[in-house]
């Protein structure tokens, strides 16, 4: 139990330092399109950092579990995200999507595109990430299952953000 505490309190000091950038970086950066490119990176980061962490002892026996959960991520990301991005590029031109990539449409809104939820992505990933950690190491004490389940779910989220952040990555703007 002592181990699980540790863990859960290490991961917590994580999730600290990740919101604390996410501050910081407000401040820091003054383009918000870098800054979402560090934040996005930031989280990946988080997330692999906290789930290896937590749960790195059932990496070999959680990959048939994690792998499909992953690619399914993926397909989400790029599909939904990744693709609703490049239209908005097509549509308005790349020096409106940079200055303008968080804004939503009221249409985007109504339809709950993967765009509309995107700026409340990473807090989001981040504590419920915490949040099954937790529950998953001190309130069922490392249960195996439960534990496999909360790396898929990782995975999942991991896969999402991955096709976003490299479409980050990938464009350029020379104002930013």
């Amino acid at each position: 139990m002592e181990t699980n505490i540790i863990t859960v309190m290490t991961a917590l000091a994580a999730l600290v330092i990740f919101l604390s950038l996410i501050t910081i970086l407000k401040y820091a950066i003054r383009g918000n399109f870098t800054r979402t490119r560090i934040i996005m990176t930031a989280l990946l980061a988080f997330l692999v950092i906290t789930g290896v962490l937590a749960f790195g002892r059932y990496l070999i026996a959680s990959l048939s579990f994690t792998v499909p959960a992953f690619l399914v991520g993926i397909l989400l990301g790029e599909r939904a995200g990744v693709r609703a991005a490049q239209r908005k590029i097509a549509t308005h031109g790349i020096q409106h999507y940079m200055e303008h990539y968080a804004h939503s449409s009221k249409e985007e809104l109504k339809a709950l595109t993967w765009w509309s939820i995107v700026n409340f992505y990473a807090i989001m990933c981040a504590l419920i990430m915490m949040n099954l950690i937790g529950l998953s190491r001190i309130i069922f004490d490392g249960h195996r299952g439960l534990a496999i389940a909360v790396v898929a779910f990782g995975a999942f989220l991991i896969g999402t953000i991955l096709p976003y952040i490299i479409h980050l990555w990938r464009v350029h703007y020379e104002r930013d």
